[in-house]
């Protein structure tokens, strides 16, 4: 079975990522664009950190659209870490 990551040529694995099936959630990804102050169609802003890279959250169903945006350069999705009590 593929995964909607197998295709995907901008997203840099900084961590282990599960693999996506079809079911769509909220993902959060830090981005890195070649546009100062862009950010591609579907993604909300959550902060800036320059003029070039932001975190925004956007639906797993917008993935195939950002990787093949020519002005996002890269994107990191974010994981979720263990809360300890």
């Amino acid at each position: 079975m593929t995964s909607l990551t197998d295709n995907l040529k901008k997203m840099e694995f900084a961590q282990q990522v599960k693999p996506l099936t079809g079911e769509e959630r909220t993902m959060v990804a830090i981005f890195k664009v070649s546009e100062p102050g862009y950010c591609p169609e579907g993604v909300k802003v959550r902060a800036r950190a320059g003029s070039y890279m932001f975190t925004g959250s956007f639906s797993s169903g917008l993935l195939g659209q950002i990787d093949n945006d020519p002005k996002v350069v890269s994107y990191s999705l974010s994981k979720s870490l263990r809360v300890i009590d």
